[in-house]
């Protein structure tokens, strides 16, 4: 089917989006299926990372779309239901397996802490002691006060161990 100039506000269909380009699940990478269309030739990636946030996004028929999305529509047929998490937290690598299906809670299990002063995800100074502590549902639950950081984060990995399941081992390089 020849490329169409449509400016529909339905979303892309499977089918559809086959037709335009080629994802390879090893690579994350989309390329252009249809012939030359304007400056693009057929096999050229397709996609370009968005900044600030490094997502890649594709304009397909007059509308933009979040790369992991389309690599979650290619795969399995259907639109993800809620959000697609990145496991390694890199939103522009799309491989398939980097990608999972995700609620806003379980996001939020998979982000990288802000520098907290202990060098320790889930520890921070309180008075002269270290305390531990960490989110769930919204809320904050404290650990404990601890003279060790380490045993603070100790404590930390624990808890995270068994709130958090959908991340349950920190992917940041602080712990």
């Amino acid at each position: 089917m020849a490329y169409r100039k449509t400016r529909s506000r339905e979303p892309i269909t499977q089918a559809r989006l086959r037709e335009l380009i080629a994802y390879d699940p090893e690579t994350g990478f989309f390329r252009w299926a249809i012939g030359k269309r304007g400056n693009v030739r057929k096999g050229a990636v397709s996609g370009c990372v968005s900044k600030p946030h490094g997502v890649v996004v594709l304009r397909l028929d007059y509308q933009l779309y979040l790369a992991h999305r389309l690599a979650w529509l290619w795969m399995t047929g259907e639109w993800p239901v809620d959000e697609i998490d990145h496991r390694d937290g890199n939103p522009s690598n799309n491989i398939w397996g980097n990608l999972r299906a995700a609620t806003r809670a379980d996001q939020l299990q998979n982000t990288k802490d802000r520098a907290n002063g202990s060098g320790y995800r889930g520890v921070s100074r309180f008075r002269n002691k270290w305390q531990a502590g960490i989110g769930i549902g919204g809320k904050r639950i404290h650990l404990g006060h601890f003279t060790d950081p380490a045993k603070a984060h100790a404590a930390y990995l624990a808890a995270k161990a068994k709130l958090h399941p959908f991340q349950p081992i920190p992917r940041d390089a602080a712990g």
